[in-house]
């Protein structure tokens, strides 16, 4: 609950506003040992970071994010933390960071979707 006030924090107040609940909500997953929020509350803090132009801390905690979704080893997890890096970096004008958010990891990107091993994903609609 604390991920998602933060969440809606970004879109309805100041940066300022949200990035402090995000705070809050990193300290609560981090008490209840719920790593799956404290990523979702490290992305939303990163956007506050951004919107705030707080350029080293943005990056910091997004690749903390990253690194919390990799050891949470969910698949979902670990993609939404990618395309949040890319996303914000990318808005910030980092695009070769961007690219690759994990310090340059192409390959498991490129693994992960199918790339390297000639897998072919079906969407159903």
């Amino acid at each position: 609950m604390a991920a998602l006030r933060a969440r809606i924090a970004l879109e309805t107040e100041s940066p300022e506003a949200a990035a402090e609940s995000a705070q809050k909500a990193i300290a609560m997953a981090r008490t209840v040992r719920r790593a799956k929020y404290e990523i979702v509350a490290r992305a939303t803090l990163g956007k506050a970071l951004s919107a705030m132009a707080r350029h080293q801390e943005v990056s910091s905690e997004l690749h903390e994010a990253v690194k919390e979704a990799d050891g949470l080893g969910d698949p979902a997890s670990r993609w939404r933390a990618r395309a949040d890096v890319a996303a914000i970096l990318g808005a910030m004008g980092n695009d070769a960071v961007c690219c690759h958010p994990a310090g340059g990891q192409g390959a498991e990107y490129d693994s992960l979707i199918g790339v390297k091993t000639g897998r072919r994903f079906r969407v159903s609609t």
